[in-house]
This record gives structure tokens, sequence and C-alpha cells, in this order.
């Protein structure tokens, strides 16, 4: 059972995140990491995440003729778009002094990585759609 048009959701979803990060752009996600502080804006975290789904969106727009295959295809977009929702909501909603006592720290590296490692799904799925 094929996903039937990723692109489409993807698209969608865009001008949400840039909305709502256009809503709360004085709010910000600070992030102390060791001896460094890092400072988000939501408004910047919406511009980043809208560019890397327009990027995934494209991709899957020029595969819309091949079959996907629908787990690979569904995983992949439920874990990223929702780390960049929870991403969006701590930076939108939540206060960072709360943020360093919850352990986000640690926890947001590992989202991170473990987003960056989904993306592999996406070439597999890709690259095994070519054959057929």
């Amino acid at each position: 059972m094929p996903f039937p048009t990723p692109h489409k959701a993807i698209f969608s979803l865009i001008p949400v995140f840039l909305i709502i990060g256009y809503i709360f752009r004085r709010c910000t996600l600070d992030i102390m990491y060791h001896d460094t502080f890092f400072v988000f804006a939501a408004y910047h975290l919406s511009i980043s995440f809208s560019i890397v789904l327009l990027l995934i969106g494209i991709v899957y727009w020029l595969n819309r003729h091949k079959k996907l295959v629908f787990w690979m295809t569904f995983i992949h977009l439920g874990w990223t778009i929702g780390v960049f929702a929870y991403f969006q909501f701590h930076a939108s909603f939540c206060h960072s002094e709360n943020l360093r006592h919850l352990g986000f720290i640690g926890e947001g590296l590992l989202l991170i990585f473990l987003t960056v490692l989904f993306q592999i799904l996406l070439l597999i799925n890709v690259l095994r759609s070519k054959g057929r």
C-alpha cells in the first residue's frame, strides 16, 4: 500500500511552521552545553525547519511516480515532522529555565542525531524504488 502523496503533506506544513514562528518570533530556545550558550529564535527555527521540509518535499515530489515503501515513508515523515514540531513547541511555549532541569540538552541532542539517521531511511526508500 503506497503512501498517497507525502509531498503534499510536507508542502502544507511549511506555512504552518512559518506562521507559528512568526507569531512567536520573540521567543527563544536557550541551550547551555558545557560552557557554551546557544540561543535560537523561534522564527529562525521555523525558517530552518521549513527549508529542510522543502528539500524533503522536493525529493518526494521527484519520486511521486515511483512506488515507495509505505512503512519507510510513514516512519520517516512521522519522525521528522514530530521532532520539528517538538523543537518548535519548546521554542515557542516553554521557558528556557525549565528545559535545563528536564534534561532537555541530552534529549535534544539525541533527537537531532536520530533525525539525521532517519534521513537515511528516505535515501534507502528512494534508492529501493529506483529498481521498479
